[in-house]
């Protein structure tokens, strides 16, 4: 899972402790406060040039009203926790062909060329990674796009429907102009209450809902889990220890598995 200031995370992302005795976890939540800290600058996930370059053509792209209200649209009829769509299956339909082939007029190349970017690619998450903009952006040109392969990264850059570049810095939080993102996808899942399906302003409605799935975890005894709490969109993250009753109803946001064992999820206990 992703913390940091362009993977903005609504929940709390948990981490099975499996080398934990889960006989040291009788007691209630506690937390030991930890910093998460890059060791080295040589630990940077470089961002492809193709990942770039697909950016840079979907903001030339949404320069055309109407495909902002094609993406728009899609985004907020998406069932997926953030309203988040995947770039290669929206680009697999023939709304999303329009959009291939405006990108791909906007950076001078053939549609074909530009497919053989996207497919250098790994499948990537598209959408807009913060609520503050998925509640209050309309289908307008004020929009940019970035992309990065590294969560930790200190900057990145946007592109624009006008064909201008800005930095935005993960320490200043959630920028002022409303986001788009690509990012290697990760696991999710659907919305238990989602919104109507009818057409509005903005891709995200206050009243729409967040949580994916509810199941009940019971086990002989706690189990232990180690949390990863980003605090909120643009903030610090953190890391603490979270015990369990033997028998917890927990709301799971999206996860991740190996083979069938949950690995990672995200989760808020009822």
């Amino acid at each position: 899972m992703r913390n940091c200031g362009f993977f903005p995370r609504e929940t709390l992302a948990v981490v099975l402790a499996l080398s934990v005795s889960v006989g040291a976890c009788a007691d209630p939540p506690t937390a030991t406060m930890e910093t998460p800290q890059r060791a080295s600058a040589s630990l940077a996930v470089p961002t492809p040039s193709d990942a770039q370059t697909v950016a840079q053509g979907l903001a030339l792209a949404l320069r055309d009203a109407s495909i902002r209200k094609l993406v728009h649209g899609a985004m907020r009829t998406s069932r997926l926790n953030e309203h988040k769509l995947v770039l290669q299956d929206i680009l697999n339909t023939a709304a999303g062909e329009t959009v291939l082939s405006a990108a791909a007029q906007g950076l001078n190349l053939t549609p074909n060329s530009l497919k053989g970017a996207i497919a250098n690619l790994p499948r990537l998450d598209f959408y807009v990674p913060f609520k503050a903009h998925r509640l209050s952006w309309k289908p307008t040109s004020d929009v940019y796009v970035t992309t990065t392969f590294d969560p930790d990264a200190p900057t990145i850059t946007a592109y624009g429907t006008n064909g201008l570049t800005v930095t935005l810095r993960k320490d200043r939080g959630v920028p002022d102009i409303p986001l788009i993102i690509l990012h290697p996808a990760e696991p999710t899942a659907t919305r238990d209450t989602p919104q109507a399906d009818t057409p509005g302003d903005v891709i995200q409605e206050p009243t729409d809902g967040q949580v994916a799935t509810r199941f009940v975890a019971s086990a002989p005894s706690s189990p232990a889990f180690l949390i990863e709490d980003p605090g909120g969109e643009g903030a610090a993250s953190a890391r603490h220890r979270l015990c369990l009753a033997p028998t917890s109803t927990i709301s799971i946001f999206r996860w991740e598995m190996v083979g069938s064992v949950i690995q990672r999820c995200s989760f808020v206990v009822l």
